[in-house]
């Protein structure tokens, strides 16, 4: 039966084969859009261990297909300013998911992957696949190992981030009313719109 929502599966161990006959392993990452039928991956001899998320498919077309992309062959961005370090690879986008996003971190000793923020309606989840770091929520460090889950809720207001040395599995939902917020630099990033600027903090009553 096809899908009503949208899945990604990311290969952690073992090797495989779609109902297409394709041949998957370690560090691949399979992409079915909304409309497309669900995964069928069946196991080789060694067997198979994948992490599977999916996103409610919105209104609108669900045209398309998703494709197979292996982690070695995505395009790796780099990031190296100052207490930052990290170097992300893009699956979800790779793959062509449109409802969700899954990117590959890995977070430099002692640097964070990415200021501090919080988002008022995207959904993250992260999963960590190797090293021993932390998890900046708030203003507390939490210790961070290979197994590791974090869950990040919309509209919590604690900005979080990870200190390597990391590598992670970072799943978010897109939305495109969603608005992100780094109070190191009272920064505002209005996604759906491109949009960011630097704001003045007030109480909600200041200036009334």
């Amino acid at each position: 039966m096809p899908r009503e929502d949208e899945e990604i599966v990311y290969v952690l161990s073992g090797a495989g084969v779609t109902r297409e006959g394709v041949e998957v392993g370690e560090g691949y990452c399979l992409v079915r859009l909304a409309g497309e039928l669900a995964h069928g991956l069946v196991a080789g001899p060694s067997g198979l261990d994948v992490l599977s998320f999916s996103a409610r498919a919105g209104a609108g077309p669900t045209g398309g297909s998703g494709r197979i992309v292996k982690l070695g062959e995505v395009e790796p961005v780099t990031f190296d300013k100052d207490e930052y370090g990290c170097v992300d690879r893009d699956l979800g986008r790779a793959g062509g998911s449109v409802w969700a996003g899954l990117v590959h971190l890995v977070v430099e000793p002692s640097k964070l992957n990415c200021p501090p923020h919080c988002h008022s309606a995207e959904e993250e989840l992260f999963v960590v696949l190797e090293g021993e770091g932390a998890c900046l929520l708030g203003d507390e460090e939490h210790p961070m190992r290979r197994g590791s889950v974090v869950g990040r809720p919309p509209g919590t207001g604690v900005a979080h981030a990870f200190r390597g040395p990391l590598t992670l599995l970072a799943y978010g939902t897109r939305d495109t009313n969603d608005v992100c917020y780094y109070p190191r630099t009272k920064k505002i990033h209005w996604r759906g719109l491109g949009v960011a600027a630097r704001i003045e903090s007030l109480e909600p009553w200041d200036g009334v």
